[in-house]
């Protein structure tokens, strides 16, 4: 996605230098800022960042599954245990200790778990150490 960005307090004679490079390579000022601060990115917390945003890409899956079967859920199983992973339901189980079983058995890394009834903003991340 493009977006139009004014970042303040960048060094003149280092942006003179890049806009020629770039020139000289054909490239726009705006993919050399793409690459330096994906390669900044990278270097950050050992690389996790890319992690972290599949995490969280796979939580707002699952979360939106969930919020697409929780009324019907609340109705028929109230009390229990959801398990949510890969953006699937995975089951609904009697207890917090056999959902998180579940989860670590079944799930590749993450899933989220939630006692139905509780409201959704409650839900509970499960990350393996794998």
């Amino acid at each position: 996605m493009k977006k139009l960005v004014a970042i303040k307090n960048i060094d003149g004679e280092l942006y003179r230098k890049v806009k020629a490079v770039a020139s000289l390579e054909g490239r726009t000022i705006g993919s050399i800022i793409n690459e330096a601060l994906r390669l900044w990115l990278s270097t950050r917390a050992g690389g996790g960042y890319e992690e972290w945003l599949r995490i969280d890409e796979e939580y707002k899956a699952n979360y939106e599954v969930l919020q697409k079967v929780y009324d019907e859920l609340l109705k028929k199983h109230a009390g229990k245990y959801v398990v949510v992973c890969g953006g699937k339901i995975l089951g609904v189980f009697g207890s917090y200790e056999e959902a998180a079983a579940n989860a670590e058995s079944k799930c590749s890394i993450e899933a989220l778990i939630l006692r139905i009834g509780a409201p959704l903003k409650d839900c509970l991340l499960y990350t393996s150490d794998a």
